[in-house]
Order: C-alpha cells, then structure tokens, then sequence
C-alpha cells in the first residue's frame, strides 16, 4: 500500500518554530544573528555574507509554514462542521418530508415517498411535458428531456397503467406507488400468463424500477447498505451495554442511523403512514443524536476562532492560499488515483 500524502498542521508549525522561534528562543534566524554578531566583534562580518540569503529565506518560509497551518487547520475545522451538517440534514430532511406529507395526508388517499418534490416534478415533467409553475419544479427539470425525467423520477403513465390493471388503490404519481404492490403484482401476473420463477421475478423487477426512477431506487439501495453496514458495525463493538457506557452518544448516534435507515428503506419501498411516520421520528432522533455526539466542537469557541483565521489568512494571503488549495486538489486526486491503482493491484 502507497504512502498518502498529508499534513499536520501542528507540525507546520512546530517546523515554522525550528526556522523562526517567535519567543525570543532558538531558532535558525537567531542563531544566524548571534552568529552574525559574533563574526561583527571579531571583524570577521563580511565572510559570512553569503549567508545573509539563509536568514531571510528562514523568516519568509516560517511566515509562509504558520499561515499554511492556519489555512489547513481552518479548512479542517470547517470541513468537520460541515460533516456535521451533512450528516443531520439527510434524517432531519427526510424526516421534514415526511412530515409534511403527513399533514396533508387524509385517510384513503396516497402518500408520496420522502425524497422531497423533486423526483415527483420529473415524474410529472416525463410523463407530460409539462413544467409547472414553480420554480423549484423548473429548476429540477432544467436541462432534462423527457426520457431522462423519466429514468430519474418514475414512470406515471406505467405506474398508473398497472395500478388500474391490478385494482392496487389510488396515486397520482410514480413517488405514491407502493413498489412491493407493484412488484408482486407484476410477479404474479407473469406467472400466470406461464412465465418461469426468474423470468416473472426479472419482469416484475424491470418494470418497478421503471416506475420508482433512478432516484428513488438508489435511495432504496442506499438506505439499504446502510442499514446493513450500521448493523454490522453496531454488532462488531460487542455488548450494548458496554458499548453504551464506553461512549453513550456516539453508540446512539450509531443505532439512531441504522433505526431511521431502516425506517426509510421501508418508506420508499411502500409509503404509507406507518413507515413515513417512522421514518419522520427516527429522523429527528438520529438528527439530534448527530449533533449531541459532535456538541463539544460546535460549542467550542475555538472551533469558529480557526475558521475565521483562516478566512483571514485568505484574505491577507490570497496567493498562498490559492497555492494551498491547488496543492490539496492536486493531492487528493494523486491520493485516488493511487487508491484506484491499489486497488487493481490486489485483485490482480
């Protein structure tokens, strides 16, 4: 396995101390000046010229170091909170979803998956041509065709074709369809006509896909992973119990996710309100259990004091923070690029 590229910003600076110790102490610019003083009392100055350069160079490269620890420590601290914000806004998103789909829902009606109004706006937009009004709908149909708001957002006209042929209830929309429904329908309908097991279960697949979109499906894959990874590392750190006193927060951070993942998993397969109203209370939970478990940084004032020196670092050393920048994108692309090559390499 290659070496991947990093940098501490605590040894930037520890490197920056070594070059210019800025207390007065030791350091490469003061010894040099003490030398340089030395070599004045015994008239011996002008042999020591050529290190002049030397002195200067230290200085510039420690200022240079100490604002690209600044930079780094800034960007990693704003890099963390953003984590943080990705993290609880997907439960906390899918749970705002669901929750309004709730208050509108009356019994016997349909209720839509929670994945927002963008999936159903492509729905809509494929099956129509239409684009409403609004401009959250012109802006998830923007620069997509027909066929393509299909593939993304379901098929209406096939979902409605085979809720009517199979009497499954009512929808207005591919984002209502129960796919389990639909699925078994479908399954049952081709077994019946005289299709084999895999042929039938290929069928059914095929065209529930078609109607659940390509985003609905890769949230029901994603969900799905998800749960299952979330189990598996809940099961690896051995007794609950143990687990939960070694560290309480992040244990339920743990088993929050893998309770709204399920939930969901369950809501974008069939939505209705048991599982949307699931999804919308475990979505809160592990929401909040994200932001319990990451409470001391967001709380901490040096957290944002780095965040702002870094800013001001780009705004005083626009050139090196650039410089920086460039250097990290160049790296991490070298960094999966050599992933990508370790990769192949083992399966090789």
């Amino acid at each position: 396995m290659r070496d991947v590229r990093s940098a501490n910003p605590a040894d930037l600076e520890q490197l920056a101390d070594l070059l210019d110790h800025q207390d007065g102490g030791t350091g490469v610019v003061a010894e040099l000046q003490r030398l340089f003083v030395r070599a004045s009392d015994l008239g011996a100055r002008d042999l020591l010229r050529p290190l002049d350069p030397l002195q200067s160079w230290a200085s510039e490269t420690a200022a240079d170091l100490r604002t690209r620890a600044c930079l780094l420590r800034g960007w990693t601290t704003a890099g963390d909170i953003y984590g943080v914000y990705e993290d609880a806004s997907v439960p906390l998103g899918a749970a705002y979803y669901g929750l309004r789909g709730l208050l509108a829902w009356r019994p016997g009606s349909p209720l839509s998956a929670p994945l927002g109004m963008g999936p159903t706006y492509l729905a809509h937009y494929g099956s129509t041509g239409r684009v409403p009004s609004r401009w959250a709908a012109r802006r998830a149909t923007f620069g997509v065709n027909q066929q393509t708001a299909r593939l993304l957002g379901g098929d209406n006209r096939l979902a409605r074709r085979i809720y009517r042929a199979g009497a499954l209830g009512n929808m207005r929309n591919a984002q209502q369809v129960s796919l389990l429904r639909l699925g078994s329908f479908q399954y049952s309908t081709a077994r019946t006509a005289g299709a084999h097991r895999l042929a039938s279960f290929v069928s059914a697949l095929s065209e529930t896909s078609r109607v659940a979109g390509f985003i609905r499906g890769a949230g029901i894959v994603g969900s799905a992973y998800s749960v299952l990874s979330g189990t598996a590392g809940l099961l690896a750190r051995g007794s609950p119990e143990e687990a939960f006193a070694q560290d309480a927060s992040g244990y339920m951070t743990e088993v929050t996710s893998v309770a709204f993942q399920s939930a969901l998993t369950a809501a974008l397969l069939a939505p209705n309100p048991f599982t949307v109203g699931a999804t919308v209370g475990m979505g809160v939970a592990h929401g909040i259990a994200v932001v319990w478990n990451e409470r001391e940084r967001l709380t901490d004032p040096q957290t944002y004091a780095r965040v702002g020196e870094a800013a001001w670092s780009v705004v005083t050393d626009p050139v090196t923070a650039v410089t920086v920048a460039g250097e990290a994108v160049v790296g991490a692309a070298e960094d999966a690029a050599l992933s990508v090559l370790d990769a192949v390499e083992d399966l090789l």
